[in-house]
Parts: C-alpha cells; sequence; structure tokens
C-alpha cells in the first residue's frame, strides 16, 4: 500500500509536467509573438497549412480567420516553430492568372493590350520590379496559354 502512493504521486507528476510544458511553451511563445511581430491583427497568413486573416493574439493562442469563414485557434507555439508566410508584411501581394490564346491570335497585340489594362488600374503597382508582366505558360495542341503577373 505505502509503494503505491509513491509510484501514484510519480505518474500525477508526469501528466501535470505534460499539461504544463504545453501551457508554458505557448505562454512563452505568445510574448514572442508580441514583441517580435512577425505579424499583425488583421494581416493574412499561412501557417501550417492554415491560411487566414489574424483576427486575435492572445497569450496562448493566435486566432485566425480562413477564408471560408472558419475560425482556427492555434496554439502560439505553432507559428513560432514551423515556417510562416506573411502575406501582408510589406503591403503588395503578386496574382496571376492565365489567358488562352489561339495559335491564329496576334500573341503580340494580346500581351500588348493585357498591359495596357493593366497599367489603367490604380491599385496595380507598375513601378521597377512589381510591373505586371506575361509569359508564355504552356504550348498546348491548340491553344497558347499566357500568364499574367500583376
Amino acid at each position: 500500500m505505502a509503494s503505491s502512493i509513491p509510484a501514484g504521486a510519480g505518474v500525477s507528476a508526469t501528466i501535470l509536467d505534460f499539461a504544463l510544458k504545453a501551457i508554458g511553451e505557448n505562454f512563452l511563445a505568445g510574448f514572442f509573438l508580441a514583441f517580435s511581430r512577425p505579424f499583425s491583427i488583421g494581416g493574412i497568413i499561412e501557417v501550417v497549412d492554415k491560411t487566414g486573416t489574424v483576427t486575435a493574439l492572445s497569450f496562448r493562442t493566435t486566432r485566425i480567420r480562413t477564408f471560408d469563414g472558419r475560425n482556427i485557434y492555434l496554439p502560439n507555439a505553432t507559428p513560432i516553430k514551423n515556417p510562416l508566410t506573411n502575406y501582408t508584411k510589406e503591403g503588395l501581394l503578386r496574382h496571376d492568372f492565365v489567358i488562352g490564346l489561339d495559335y491564329d491570335d496576334d500573341m503580340v497585340k494580346a500581351i500588348e493590350t493585357v498591359l495596357n489594362e493593366m497599367s489603367r488600374i490604380s491599385h496595380i503597382a507598375i513601378e521597377e520590379g512589381l510591373a505586371p508582366f506575361v509569359m508564355v505558360n504552356d504550348l498546348g495542341t491548340s491553344i497558347i496559354n499566357l500568364k499574367v503577373h500583376f
């Protein structure tokens, strides 16, 4: 009977150790996130295949709202221990889309038209290194796919 008390205490201590380790780890990570600021509230981030807008940061969790409306609570240790992509840190995000052209179409004219229209949109960056560009993406059997980057 007397030997079962220390054994029970050892098991309880091990369980308590694991529980407090996770809580302490996330709490400490919350401090690191608060001071290092790898992202801010309202920013769009991706971590461990979860992408969304940061809506809250507490001492233990980071809450992101995914684009399909789900709220995900990530333990703060997750963005610290895993690669984090911050899509809004610089304020710019490059997008792209594909245009299909027939082989008989004038590819030079199509590219000029796309770039001219893109330059008329005020929210698209046009300065050096950020300007829209077009490249051939794929030569299909009956179509040429151009990829427009902006």
